[in-house]
């Protein structure tokens, strides 16, 4: 058995019944393009069963220990059976709004952690989405625990197309064997284990305060900036139920590069936080809900051939702010673009780095005592710590995914809300198809499909405002035309 990292084991110490960690990746194949009676439930789960294995650790379940005495453990599931982990749905002809439906009845569903904690779901009988005529979507559900957002990709490329993947997150699952662990044994080596893990705590806590301390001094000095501590409430900022609600707003990726290129020095990700900030202060200004003050957006930056670290989730969090309170909307990117590049900065600093660590060094019973004191600790005041939402951006690479015959058209993503941040939003693009989607609590966002809209309109308003501005763009720039996205 393998021990899991502190900083996966998070994920399953954190979690609470109504923020269930877990990555989202949906692909949306044009079934139609198939020839007739290729995609039988029999073909794909053979297909699926035979591609299955060449991922080992897609066999490992998680193995807790009583009381949270230490973290978990990677064991085999000695029945393993990869079937048992597809689940099928005939759609019988729905379009986009009940692939929707579907999809918010997969999130709100638990996961059973007595298997591996995957599911792969296949919908059949789609009409009309994403312009293909008949269409199947598949959605690759994981636990955090398993990987983050690059390592369902991986997952994805595996199943979809013929490269043979050196995935990520096989290193820590490297070491698991076949041995099943009995629950005393593992009380026992935790006890055994108990005194280590103190001391190494007690010196773990001692260096990330002197390390917060150095970064505070290093901010002081104008070597890094730090992230405005607080930030003013939102109604997206209370503790969600379980009931989600979820859409998207569809782009290509050219339109984007082009609006990216009239700003020189952006990214494609700079241009749709903008779009983002946007959307958001419009939908809280529409309910009368603006704060004065500027909102702030958690960004994960993956650390992949950064920075080398033992987990499956490779990534830190940046928080950058997104200028609510700027009108103007090309200043507003350039900020946005500036804030990003100041967190990425701050972010590969070694007293940051080492300010971060307190996670990896606290015992297991620690965090399990921090989860319930988070769960449980009264909301109060006007103010959140650093952020308002959640912005991910994962790139699921070329168009070149097929399920059988069927090639790929589009791909989304849910990502999870957690206990402060109800709303999150997700960027994913495979080929020249991106979609922006998002997810929040039905109480906190009742009109999802207003927002969606405002999204787009926000994007489009952002296009004319760079080219009426005219500062920067190339003179064979083409500005795409406003409120024209790709089909559904």
């Amino acid at each position: 058995m393998q021990q899991l990292d502190p900083f996966d084991a998070a994920y399953i110490h954190l979690e609470t019944p109504t923020t269930p960690p877990q990555v989202l990746a949906v692909y949306v194949f044009d079934s139609g393009a198939a020839a007739a009676g290729s995609l039988t439930r029999e073909s794909v789960t053979d297909r699926f069963v035979a591609r299955i294995a060449r991922i080992p650790a897609l066999r490992h379940r998680v193995c807790t220990v009583p009381l949270s005495l230490d973290h978990p453990y990677w064991v085999d599931d000695t029945s393993f059976d990869a079937a048992r982990h597809l689940h099928f749905h005939d759609s019988q002809g729905g379009d986009w709004a009940a692939l929707r439906r579907r999809l918010i009845e997969i999130a709100e569903s638990p996961m059973d952690l007595s298997r591996p904690p995957w599911e792969i779901h296949v919908v059949t009988g789609l009409r009309d989405v994403d312009g293909a005529a008949e269409a199947t979507a598949v959605v690759i559900r994981l636990h955090h625990v398993f990987g983050d957002g690059l390592a369902s990709v991986e997952i994805a490329r595996t199943l979809f197309t013929d490269e043979v993947q050196d995935a990520s997150f096989g290193a820590a699952h490297a070491d698991v064997g076949s041995q099943a662990p009995n629950g005393t044994d593992l009380v026992w080596r935790a006890l055994r284990q108990a005194p280590r893990r103190l001391v190494e705590a007690g010196r773990g806590v001692r260096d990330t305060v002197a390390a917060s301390r150095e970064a505070g001094d290093r901010a002081r000095q104008g070597a890094i900036t730090l992230p405005q501590p607080t930030r003013p409430r939102t109604r997206f900022n209370h503790r969600p139920t379980r009931a989600r609600t979820f859409d998207a707003a569809r782009f290509t990726v050219a339109e984007v590069k082009v609006a990216r290129a009239m700003v020189p020095g952006t990214t494609v990700n700079d241009v749709l936080l903008t779009t983002v900030s946007a959307a958001l202060g419009r939908y809280l200004e529409e309910k009368g809900e603006l704060p004065p003050e500027s909102l702030a957006a958690l960004v994960p930056m993956s650390t992949r051939g950064i920075l080398e670290r033992g987990s499956v989730n490779q990534y830190d969090p940046l928080i950058v702010d997104l200028y609510t309170t700027e009108p103007d909307l090309r200043r507003r990117l350039e900020l946005i673009s500036a804030s990003i590049r100041e967190d990425k900065q701050r972010d590969l600093d070694d007293a940051v780095q080492r300010s971060r660590g307190l996670v990896r060094v606290l015992p297991a019973p620690g965090v399990a005592v921090l989860s319930v004191v988070s769960r449980y600790w009264p909301e109060s005041g006007d103010r959140v710590s650093l952020s308002n939402t959640m912005v991910t951006n994962v790139m699921r690479g070329p168009a070149d995914m097929r399920l059988g015959d069927a090639p790929v058209v589009s791909s989304y993503g849910l990502p999870s809300p957690d206990d402060h941040t109800a709303l999150c939003h997700g960027i994913y693009s495979i080929g020249d198809s991106l979609s922006l989607c998002f997810v929040s609590d039905p109480q906190m966002l009742p009109d999802p499909e207003r927002y969606s809209a405002l999204l787009r309109q926000s994007f489009d308003e952002l296009v004319r405002a760079l080219g009426e501005s005219g500062e920067g763009s190339g003179e064979d720039a083409v500005v795409p035309t406003p409120g024209s996205p790709a089909p559904r």
